[in-house]
Formats: structure tokens, sequence, C-alpha cells
């Protein structure tokens, strides 16, 4: 049985090399040998062809990846908007039959991250109670739990989402305020506690 750090003799090597020659591979004839060359020429490019194909690849890796077809192909603002309408809800192909919460499903829009920029960005990003400048949170002074039961009334279940992009109250910045979160913590609309009243 081997064992780690055992070293063979000089006589154990030698048998070990004559147990091996003879079996190191099939030789070819010299008539397979030459047919074997022969084909291998077909592959050789010339050296300028060479560096032509290196110089597409690169240019195909400098351009992120992206053929010379779609490099300058860009959609408008007006069809991106159309696309993510297409996709939302139940015609999203990872729809799981609406188990996601409505404002989870409202935050996580890119609508709704404009509409907090606009908010700290109007309030100077600071908090507008204590003047913190850490943790802040875009707070809806009229609360989003309240807004969401208006789109709710207002929209049939399967348009629900077309109906928050629509809703201009909900996108309104005067309806927002910039607090940090102990001072958004004390409101009394938090974390939807107005409707635990």
């Amino acid at each position: 049985m081997y064992k780690k750090g055992h070293k063979h003799t000089k006589e154990t090597k030698l048998k070990i090399s004559n147990s091996h020659k003879g079996k190191k591979g099939k030789k070819h004839t010299e008539e397979t040998k030459e047919k074997i060359s022969k084909a291998l020429k077909k592959f050789n490019v010339n050296p300028e062809e060479r560096i032509k194909k290196s110089e597409r690849i690169k240019e195909f890796y400098k351009n992120g990846g992206t053929t010379a077809l779609n490099k300058h192909w860009k959609l408008s603002k007006e069809t991106r908007k159309k696309q993510s309408i297409r996709q939302l809800g139940e015609k999203n192909f990872n729809w799981k039959g609406g188990v996601t919460a409505i404002h989870i499903c409202i935050r996580e829009l890119k609508e709704y991250q404009v509409w907090r920029k606009k908010v700290l960005k109007r309030d100077g990003y600071k908090c507008i109670k204590c003047k913190n400048i850490k943790e802040l949170q875009a707070d809806h002074i009229y609360p989003l739990s309240k807004l969401i039961k208006e789109i709710k009334s207002i929209s049939k279940n399967n348009d629900i989402m077309e109906q928050v992009l629509k809703f201009n109250p909900l996108w309104d910045i005067n309806n927002g305020r910039t607090l940090c979160f102990n001072c958004h913590k004390k409101t009394p609309t938090f974390a939807g506690r107005c409707n635990k009243l």
C-alpha cells in the first residue's frame, strides 16, 4: 500500500519505467502523418488575417461585447415606459398570483425613485424636523396606505399598477417631505399605523 511521503527505490522506479515502455500511444505511419499535416494546413491563417481577426475581437469587447448592428440602438423614453407597463402585474412572466404587496411594488418603481430624489433635493437632503443628514426617507404627508386605498377603489383588479402610474396625487412632490428614520418613526402614519387606529 502506498503511503504519503514514501519514496520508491531505484529498482522499483526502473520496473515502473520498463512497464510503461511501448504503451505511450499509437505511432502513426508516415502516410498518416502527411494526411494530418495537409488537414492542419487548411486552418493555418496568414499573419495579416490573424491580426485583422484579433483587432475585430478587441473592438467587439471594447464596445461592451455588442455587435456593430445594435451599438447605437436605443429605445425612446416613451417606448421604454410602454414596455414597462406591458410587463406589469399578471402580464409579467414571473407573476406568482399577486403575492407582493402593492406598497412594495410602488417603492420598486423607477417613478417612485424619481419622486423620492425630487423630495430629498427640494428639502436640501436634510430632515425637515431635526436637520439630520443620515438615514433620510421621503415620507408621504397624506399617507401612502390611504393613497393605495383610493387607487384600489377606482381601479379594476387587473390594472392596479397601471392606475398607480397614472395617479397624480401619488407622484406630487408637495405631498412629500424628507425625514430621518427616527423622526419618521414618530409620525402617526409610519408603517401604515394610520390604518391600525
